[in-house]
């Protein structure tokens, strides 16, 4: 009985907690995503962040929060017809941490996931990818585009 209660208060005090943990998500479509060139995924909807910790697009590692981090990620692009390929990928200070290779088939969502080893002030950003030969766009909405993170306890 007294473990259950010490775990019972532990969590409810935040002190085991895969914290910080944000999920954000776009609301509405992102728009003009280029042939041929990086973008970054875009979000207008905080769906929470405990630490405050994602702002401009990104996640940034909080004073006192380095560790090793959950990511994982969906997109879809917005195409009526199918297309060679494209990819998302997760960066981690500007350069690619990992990758995720798709085609597209009449708007199959992408997904992705990963585990970084990140100290303070390093940052997590969500690109991506496509050659359609045009621009496309993103969908909207949880279920189609969105990114989440956690420190790993």
């Amino acid at each position: 009985m007294a473990i259950t209660k010490l775990i019972a208060d532990s969590i409810t005090s935040g002190a085991i907690a895969n914290t910080p943990a944000f999920s954000v998500k776009q609301s509405s479509a992102q728009t003009g995503i280029a042939n041929n060139t990086q973008t970054i995924v875009t979000f207008d909807t905080e769906e929470f962040d405990t630490d405050n910790a994602f702002a401009s697009n990104k996640f940034t590692v909080p004073s006192g929060k380095a560790g090793k981090y959950f990511f994982c990620a969906t997109l879809i692009f917005l195409s009526s017809a199918d297309w060679e390929g494209g990819s998302m990928g997760i960066y981690k200070n500007g350069t690619i941490l990992d990758v995720g290779h798709g085609r597209n088939f009449y708007y199959n969502s992408w997904k992705i996931a990963t585990v970084a080893d990140l100290a303070v002030s390093d940052y997590i950003e969500l690109k991506c990818y496509q050659n359609s030969g045009g621009s496309l766009n993103l969908g909207s909405g949880r279920d189609n585009v969105n990114f989440q993170g956690y420190k790993l306890v």
